[in-house]
């Protein structure tokens, strides 16, 4: 196993003034309940699950959504898993509070209509929070996050400018990350699965989705926990 994303080097670009946002973010989606049940289509013509073991998928909590492109599909995805397992000990959780009128990026056409449509911004965060429905409390949606306590701050920074800036390649990460068909959904005619998302290059994990955070939070606090228990056994 490749040794992944370097937090070393992050440390290295940020000393530096150096940008180093995420570009590469794999969208995922809630494991199903049925046992086994995994999409041979997850990573196209890539490695099998993108690389990833049968033992690993059984740990996971999520599955993958189709990104179609060949840069996930190749070991990107295991290898930010594995960063993070063996830095398992110094991540942490957090949350953002985002507001749903400042949601960009890809949205619904229905949604879109009616938002083009309206008076006023008032009119449009109305709008937007019928459409969160229960995702918005109080016309906020809670980003869950996992991160290196070195740059738990950085992340958070860069997910609120990925959901709240407009498409741009040089801003955004080159996939769509489907937010706002992950938050608008009491309205939607058509349910949208994407409810977290594992950023590549910098290796993070946030999402919408409180129940697939705490099984994420788990699984790396178990990995931390069996690390620290097989040092000791060294020792």
């Amino acid at each position: 196993m490749a040794k992944g994303p370097n937090y070393e080097e992050m440390r290295e670009y940020r000393e530096k003034g150096r940008d180093y946002k995420e570009s590469l973010v794999q969208r995922l989606i809630p494991r199903p309940k049925t046992s086994g049940m995994l999409n041979p289509f997850a990573f196209g013509g890539g490695l099998v699950q993108g690389g990833l073991t049968k033992a690993a998928m059984d740990a996971l909590p999520f599955r993958f959504d189709y990104m179609g492109a060949s840069e996930y599909e190749w070991g990107a995805v295991p290898e930010c898993l594995y960063t993070m397992a063996e830095n398992s000990a110094d991540l942490v959780a957090s949350t953002i509070l985002i507001p749903v009128e400042n949601i960009r990026g890809w949205m619904s056409y229905e949604l879109e209509k009616e938002l083009r449509a309206a008076k006023d911004d008032d009119a449009k965060k109305s709008i937007c929070i019928e459409w969160a429905g229960e995702m918005a409390t109080d016309g906020k949606v809670t980003v869950h996050i996992i991160a290196h306590r070195d740059f738990v701050n950085d992340v958070e920074a860069d997910i609120l400018e990925m959901v709240t800036t407009d498409d741009n390649r040089d801003r955004r990460p080159r996939d769509s990350l489907s937010f706002p068909y992950a938050v608008f959904q009491a309205k939607a005619e058509h349910k949208n699965d994407v409810c977290g998302w594992l950023a590549l290059h910098r290796a993070f994990f946030f999402a919408t989705s409180k129940d697939m955070f705490d099984k994420t939070w788990n699984m790396f606090q178990a990995t931390a926990e069996a690390k620290k228990q097989a040092e000791k056994a060294d020792v």
